[in-house]
């Protein structure tokens, strides 16, 4: 049995672990008698350390953890320029209206598109199969970025718990 869990980008990686762990618990206790190993990549696999430190004992048989990420934020998002981008984007007005419509019209061609090229048989197979599974996850990431933008527009400037803690955290 594979769960997969999804979760949505944040700088408050104790309330995505605890959104993630809520949403695999019910998936869990379906399956009781079933060992569970945990896969996470770059800030999924930060995630699964972070669950298991601070949420619940570690009950899993395994872990595979790949790409490690437990950078501060500057490091992973160039806050600098973003910042001023978010927060007039944070605004209301009818500048931000536009922008808003133009991204939300921008996202709807490139899947139009996406989907057009896999139907024109000018594609290799793989690409209806794989590539469009790949495209519909990575427009679902898109989305979020919006609510990040409000994030670092509110005064966000680092992940919570930030990198130190993380470090003394995993070490004890």
């Amino acid at each position: 049995v594979i769960v997969a869990t999804p979760y949505k980008l944040s700088f408050d990686y104790l309330k995505v672990c605890a959104e993630v762990e809520a949403a695999s618990d019910e998936a869990l206790a379906m399956h009781p008698s079933l060992p569970l190993f945990s896969i996470g990549h770059s800030a999924g696999s930060l995630l699964h350390l972070l669950s298991d430190c601070l949420l619940r004992p570690p009950q899993r048989a395994g872990a595979v953890l790949v790409c490690y990420n437990n950078r501060p934020a500057e490091g992973a998002i160039p806050l600098g320029a973003v910042a001023p981008v978010a927060k007039t984007l944070n605004d209301e007005g009818p500048l931000q209206d536009a922008i808003r419509d133009a991204l939300a019209r921008t996202r709807k061609l490139a899947e139009d598109a996406t989907i057009e090229v896999a139907a024109s048989g000018a594609a290799p197979r793989s690409f209806g199969s794989e590539f469009l599974t790949i495209a519909a996850e990575g427009f679902e990431v898109v989305e979020q970025v919006p609510d990040l933008f409000v994030d670092v527009a509110e005064g966000a400037k680092e992940f919570f718990p930030s990198v130190e803690q993380n470090k003394e955290l995993f070490a004890s």
